[in-house]
């Protein structure tokens, strides 16, 4: 059996979309700061 990979990060473990990475990683739209949309 193998390890689920991230295709966000490339961490094992977790799925993408359940990765604690991507909230980071992501501007918002409006402001273009990261931690929120």
């Amino acid at each position: 059996m193998s390890a689920i990979t991230c295709y966000k990060c490339g961490e094992a473990g977790h799925m993408s979309r359940s990765c604690p990475r991507a909230a980071a990683t992501r501007s918002c739209y409006n402001c273009g700061e990261t931690g929120h949309m």
